[in-house]
């Protein structure tokens, strides 16, 4: 008899093979507990599972919901890789293959995890909020995996010749973080020692584009600096630089805040040490929370 394969792909839209053939549940909550074991790869107790997924049912109910959901998904499972006691749940890592396994594995192996999407894309809990913002936080984390990982595949086939091929790369991670204005340089850059010099300047187009239409500000002098070289056509044959990662106000939408973040923005741009300071309404919506957030490296 062969054996059983269980295959978990998290990013892009959850897809679940169990012997190749989709995994069927009736509750997506039992997908939820499913992708929640795999990602954080660790046991989990039962406690906190029921108090994550049914955050409004008192306990008793929500380790019954627990249970029961636990039963669906094992049963679906065949049987195997769950491994389930009184106290806690884990997954049993044999015969399992997860996407988000291979992508925090070494650059080479989780490049193709990298390019295929954000964790768990439309996927959601109307009734878990705390899942909803800890499936948030795992793309945050997984987005900046796969742009480093796509960073140094591109700076490795440039090195070795590959200009094609770094192009495809820094093109791809670019899809993942459309405001770095890093990313763009360094596209820039591979589009002109690549000899498409036409392609690079439409690259820069687009970045000032973005940056107008997205955050009202206006590209930082070394981009338009690299513009001007490529316009001119003596821009110096070396490595396309690997971009430095921006700040979070560059990455995460702020709805009706464009003031707000265009001033967040410049402070993260200014040159000298600049302390920020947010004041918000806390995840229960009773208690305001403060934050500070140094801009420029410092907190």
């Amino acid at each position: 008899m062969p054996k059983r394969s269980l295959v978990i792909k998290l990013l892009g839209p959850p897809e679940v093979t169990v012997d190749g053939n989709p995994l069927r549940v009736d509750t997506r909550k039992a997908l939820a507990v499913l992708a929640y074991l795999v990602t954080t790869d660790k046991p989990q107790a039962r406690e906190h599972l029921a108090a994550l997924l049914w955050p409004e049912a008192d306990d008793v109910s929500a380790r019954g919901a627990l249970r029961r959901t636990i039963s669906t998904l094992k049963t679906a499972l065949g049987g195997r890789y769950l491994v389930v006691d009184r106290r806690s749940v884990r997954i049993d890592r044999a015969g399992v293959q997860a996407d988000v396994w291979q992508l925090r594995s070494d650059a080479d192996v989780g490049s193709a995890a990298a390019l295929r999407g954000e964790f768990l894309a439309g996927f959601g809990l109307r009734d878990a909020p705390d899942f909803d913002d800890w499936t948030l936080a795992q793309a945050d984390a997984l987005r900046q995996r796969s742009i480093a990982i796509l960073d140094r595949a591109a700076e490795q086939r440039a090195a070795d010749g590959d200009l094609a091929g770094a192009v495809e790369m820094a093109r791809r991670r670019m899809e993942l973080d459309r405001l770095d204005e890093g990313g763009h340089r360094q596209l820039m850059t591979l589009y002109a020692r690549s000899g498409d010099r036409a392609a690079a300047l439409r690259q820069y187009r687009s970045c000032v584009r973005l940056l107008s239409e997205e955050l009202g500000v206006e590209a930082l002098p070394a981009t338009v600096a690299l513009y001007e070289s490529i316009l001119a056509g003596t821009l110096v044959d070396e490595p396309a630089p690997t971009p430095a990662v921006m700040g979070r106000a560059q990455r995460l939408p702020l709805i009706g805040r464009d003031a707000e973040l265009r001033r967040l923005v410049e402070a993260w741009r200014s040159p000298t040490d600049r302390l920020v300071l947010i004041k918000g309404r806390g995840r229960n919506r009773e208690d305001a929370t403060r934050g500070r957030v140094g801009v420029n490296g410092r907190a």
